[in-house]
């Protein structure tokens, strides 16, 4: 009990009937909150009861006034955040991959895998309508199979965005460095890898990070308008890829070896759908704003399935003009396949401008991952299933 005094403000201690009681004064009634959940922290619960659905409405109902989590996101707001973490940089370099596996049938893979991927999206949207609360899978299995195995899902989804966001960082760093040498200039070793043991600091990493955890730091309404903006940027350059490269397709290479649209058979098609099903995935992060939507019921639902069919046209479309403009056996080598392919059709200036949308795809990756994850975090803490002391300091910085 000192330790919740030391942490949470001044108060006196004193004993009445041989029960020691503490009078805590202090003004935040969410700080207050945090305190009585710590105690009930010590007392044992059983691993696999389940938290009704209306005690998980009733919180988002009684959120202390001067919340963070206000409802604060719109309908554009969400599909920013669901698109932008979705259509990252995967297509990028996916495409190639796709191709080498299906051929020109890699636009069919791409559709396959947006149709397995609504099943998923049409149960998180119901998820997500019924159970409007921030957490998102944690909360879902907190609500139907029980605390233990929402805890596992819930640091499951904890490690997912650290190493997604870690991995796509190190990527970014990459391709700003790569950048460089697109318009001939040579960039300092020490800006993209710094030795160090058996393993390397990326500095450039490191500074995307730091940028977006800055403007994390203004708060949700500053956070979605930065991602909307970097989002559409990304979508633009993917809209000018398939509008410029369009003009250079050659009909004879969606044909391969005039045999046809499906060369390897049926199969490699449905391989090819399991390769660039995860590119579809970052729609669920949607649900993880669910506390902060205005009119959570109709707007959630909109949300995610409104990113998967956004991020199913773009990739239809950009397999398309991929395929067209270059056999795709020539795309399969390269680490850029979008710019590679402009490039081997006289548009190296196209090229250029591809490889920026990368940085705003990974931009918005690593941006989105990064705010998923404190939200899980804020969610388990409210549920005690970590230390209240993050939801003490999630309510003190309101971020």
């Amino acid at each position: 009990m000192e330790e919740d005094q030391s942490l949470l403000g001044n108060g006196s201690a004193y004993s009445s009937g041989g029960k020691s009681r503490t009078n805590v004064s202090i003004n935040s009634e969410a700080v207050g909150n945090a305190v009585r959940r710590i105690k009930k922290s010590y007392k044992l619960k059983s691993l696999f009861a389940i938290k009704p659905i209306e005690a998980f409405n009733e919180e988002r109902e009684n959120r202390p006034e001067g919340s963070s989590l206000a409802e604060r996101l719109g309908l554009i707001d969400l599909l920013g955040y669901g698109v932008g973490c979705t259509v990252g940089a995967g297509i990028y370099s996916l495409i190639g991959i796709g191709a080498g596996i299906a051929g020109p049938g890699v636009v069919i893979s791409f559709l396959i895998g947006a149709l397995s991927a609504v099943f998923t999206a049409l149960a998180y949207s119901e998820f997500a309508a019924r159970v409007p609360v921030t957490g998102s899978a944690y909360t879902f299995a907190y609500a139907s199979f029980g605390e233990f195995l929402a805890w596992i899902i819930g640091w499951n989804l904890t490690l997912e965005y650290c190493i997604s966001s870690a991995a796509i960082a190190r990527s970014w760093g990459d391709y700003f460095t790569y950048m460089w040498t697109q318009y001939g200039l040579t960039p300092p070793t020490w800006l993209s890898e710094i030795p160090c043991g058996i393993t390397s600091l990326s500095p450039a990493a490191a500074g995307i990070v730091i940028l977006c955890t800055i403007v994390m730091l203004f708060g949700i309404s500053t956070s979605s308008t930065f991602n909307v903006i970097i989002t559409i940027l990304n979508i633009g350059i993917l809209a000018f890829f398939v509008g410029v490269g369009g003009t250079r397709v050659v009909p004879s290479n969606w044909v391969y070896q005039d045999d046809t649209f499906v060369p390897f058979g049926a199969a490699s098609v449905f391989a090819g759908a399991g390769t660039v099903f995860f590119s579809y995935l970052g729609f669920d992060m949607v649900s993880s704003l669910a506390e902060e939507t205005k009119n959570p019921q109709k707007n959630l639902p909109r949300g995610i399935i409104g990113s998967l069919s956004i991020a199913a046209v773009v990739y239809v479309g950009v397999g398309l003009v991929a395929t067209g403009l270059l056999p795709f056996q020539f795309m399969v080598p390269a680490k850029a396949p979008l710019a590679f392919a402009l490039e081997q059709r006289g548009l190296a200036w196209a090229g250029k401008v591809v490889t920026i949308g990368s940085l705003f795809g990974l931009t918005t990756a690593c941006f989105t991952g990064l705010l998923g994850q404190p939200r899980i975090f804020y969610t388990m803490a409210r549920d005690v299933s970590i230390t209240d002391t993050y939801t003490c300091s999630y309510v003190v910085f309101q971020v």
